[in-house]
Formats: structure tokens, sequence, C-alpha cells
């Protein structure tokens, strides 16, 4: 895809045995709506996954050579489920960025992650303060 795509999902979007590559930043965004990946792999974008509302089911798949694999924002607002081979976050700067109190980690399997796995972070007053990839952390040119 070309630098810059965002693909935004408000409605259902189902992905199967497909590569989506990205061109060094955006990703695929979970705004209120509900994707599904099955033997699919998502790679080269700021963030393979962002769910910030919605549903995220995912068996087989891979996110990868991603800023960041997986973000997911309000507990209150999203919902995964798992797929028996679940979702893989693969040679990621970092892995994911996951809400304090997650129950959910085991979903996800982190392989060579950077920074290390996932990180959570805890309720805080304003979207200002959570650490949602943006254009400051994208990767540099060397990948």
């Amino acid at each position: 895809m070309l630098p810059g795509t965002e693909l935004t999902v408000r409605g259902g979007l189902q992905i199967n045995r497909a590569r989506l590559v990205f061109g060094g930043d955006g990703g695929i965004v979970v705004d209120g709506g509900s994707l599904f990946l099955e033997e699919s792999s998502v790679s080269g974008a700021a963030y393979g996954i962002m769910l910030l509302s919605g549903e995220l089911r995912a068996d087989k798949s891979v996110i990868e050579k991603c800023d960041t694999g997986i973000f997911i924002g309000n507990l209150k607002e999203v919902k995964v489920y798992p797929g028996e081979g679940g979702l893989e976050l693969k040679d990621c700067v970092r892995g994911g960025v996951i809400p304090e109190g997650f129950e959910q980690k085991s979903l996800f399997k982190v392989t060579s992650s950077g920074e290390g796995g996932l990180l959570e972070f805890s309720a805080v007053p304003s979207i200002e303060k959570v650490p949602i990839p943006g254009p400051d952390n994208y990767r540099s040119e060397e990948r």
C-alpha cells in the first residue's frame, strides 16, 4: 500500500489468506466495527491493528515488522476473540500496547519484538496520555 494508507473499519471486514503490506506508516484501525483475520498477515505499518472500539477475531494470523503490533483501547469498548491459531506479533519494535487489566494477553504470541512484549498502560484521564502510535513513533527507513 502507499505510504500514509490507513484502513479504517467501522462496519465489518473479513480478511482471509491475504497479506497486507503497508508503506511504513498507517495500519488498520477498528473504530466501532468488526475485524476478522484468518490465515493472514499485516506488515510494515506504524501499528498493525489499532482496536479503539469494536471486535477483533484472529485465527492463524501474523502482524509483523510494524512499530506497534497491536494497540487496544478502552477495555469497556473492545472485544477480542481467539481462534485456535491465535495472533502472532512478530519482529515488531513494540509487540503491543494494551490497557492494564486486559485479561486475554495469552491470545497474543509475541516473538522477537524490539522493546519486549506487551506494554500495559493504566487508566488515564485523557487520550493525550495514552501511548498511541503516531508520526513521531514511525519506524526509521532502516527496516
